[in-house]
């Protein structure tokens, strides 16, 4: 979920970056099944910030239902144990920094090993125990390597964009003996996509946030994937007016989508049916966007990054996580 500006001059001032990925089988309660928080509107929930993240980005719930959060560096989102009231803490993930001035983008998990992505690298570290990350594999050249989301059978899909000239899909296949090891690389497609940004996967597909300079600011799109592992042809199933962000699975027939122009989430059908939207000015500029899991938090609550201004990681303006409840 990053710059996405840059490539795209009639967008305002650009996007941040994409790439939360539901974790197949994440959580104590899955989403799929719990009770549809369908209303997003001002008189269903209000924004309550949680914790202080600088460059605010992605989101990932593990099985156990831990919640990480990428920004200027990698981070746990656990209970203050010294507060009276539920308050949230970000602790760091041992003292990594990404130093590329970007900050870490994309996370995945593939069974006990958590994957991120800096400065052109794939990093990974085990979520058994402390967590060390560090760098297990050189990216082929792209852009800005960005979203990442897992197909449950060891394989990261990364997306190239929104800043670059080949807009792609990257596969990496992970070693089944060794999490910490990569087999290979190779383009998993480039039909059809601009501005790739956030990527997530339901099962059989991925959904792309994407856009056109030609048409829509925003698109979601769906890339099926065949039973050889290639890339399906892509459909656009909605069209909107301001730049997307990230995207998540929300229940079996819907996806949640971050408007990061307009600061603000929204629930859409697999269909391309518009459900339900938060007020624009919800938040600074919405990133990554997640449904709950307990233990943290319920089903119906909305977990949102909110970057607030690109490059700026000082003040309050963003620069956090927020339950959107």
């Amino acid at each position: 979920m990053l710059r996405m500006l840059v490539a795209l001059p009639f967008i305002l001032a650009a996007a941040a970056c994409g790439g939360s990925s539901s974790q197949p089988g994440a959580g104590g309660d899955s989403a799929a099944g719990a009770a549809e928080p369908a209303c997003l509107d001002a008189e269903c929930r209000t924004a309550e910030r949680l914790a202080t993240i600088p460059d605010a980005e992605n989101l990932i719930f593990d099985q156990q239902g831990r919640l990480f959060v990428t920004g200027d560096a990698a981070y746990e989102i656990v209970i203050d144990p010294d507060s009276d009231t539920t308050s949230y803490l970000a602790q760091r993930i041992d003292d990594m920094t990404c130093t590329d001035n970007v900050g870490f983008l994309g996370l995945a998990i593939v069974g006990n090993t958590l994957y991120t992505l800096c400065g052109g690298q794939l990093w990974a570290g085990s979520i058994d125990g402390d967590i060390v990350l560090q760098a297990i594999y050189n990216l082929p050249p792209m852009g800005l390597a960005n979203g990442m989301a897992s197909d449950g059978q060891g394989r990261l899909y990364i997306t190239d964009g929104p800043t670059t000239q080949t807009p792609q899909i990257v596969r990496v296949t992970l070693n089944p003996n060794d999490p910490l090891a990569v087999l290979g690389d190779e383009v998993w497609t480039t039909e059809g996509l601009e501005f790739p940004n956030g990527i997530t996967w339901d099962g059989s597909a991925m959904f792309i946030a994407d856009a056109s300079l030609s048409g829509s600011p925003g698109l979601v799109k769906r890339i099926a994937l065949n039973p050889d592992g290639s890339a399906g042809t892509p459909a656009v199933i909605y069209e909107h007016a301001s730049v997307l962000d990230d995207l998540d699975v929300f229940d079996d027939d819907s996806l949640i989508v971050s408007d990061f122009t307009n600061g603000r989430v929204f629930l859409i059908g697999k269909d391309g049916t518009l459900l339900s939207t938060s007020p624009i000015g919800t938040f600074v500029s919405a990133s990554a966007v997640m449904r709950g899991t307990t233990p943290l938090f319920g089903p119906d609550d909305i977990l949102v990054t909110d970057k607030g201004v690109i490059g700026e990681r000082l003040t309050p303006n963003g620069n956090a996580l927020f339950a959107y409840r």
